[in-house]
């Protein structure tokens, strides 16, 4: 019985040094590939933001060129019932949510760019329950 007993206890000394060889070699692996990891996780926040402040700028742009265009055609000596003034409510809305949209978006890249720890810190936290 004693050689049944030595034979499961190099077994299990056996597979105990296979997993703590492949925990440490997990470990040395994670330790090399944060940086990486760290470094792509910014630069994507950076072109997501970037493209994002982008596209709401544009947006921004059309819709306020738009209601100038808009603007230019009422006259307001003879207003009465000028059904263009309220439809000028809808793009007036989208664009101001535009303009705020795209300066979220904006400061978003310029908090990757100055402060790039905290942006780590608020992406780990959201990960938080």
């Amino acid at each position: 019985m004693t050689d049944q007993t030595q034979d499961i206890e190099s077994r299990i000394n056996s597979y105990l040094d296979t997993i703590e060889s492949s925990v440490t070699t997990a470990g040395d692996f994670m330790l090399e590939q944060t940086p990486l990891v760290v470094q792509e996780c910014l630069a994507w926040y950076f072109w997501e933001s970037l493209i994002y402040a982008l596209m709401y700028t544009s947006c921004s742009i059309v819709i306020l060129w738009w209601i100038s265009k808009v603007l230019n055609r009422i006259d307001f000596k003879n207003l009465g019932d000028h059904p263009e003034i309220i439809l000028l409510v809808v793009p007036f809305s989208l664009g101001v949510t535009s303009v705020i949209m795209a300066v979220e978006n904006i400061l978003a890249v310029f908090k990757v760019i100055v402060a790039p720890r905290v942006v780590l810190l608020e992406k780990i936290s959201d990960l938080m329950p």
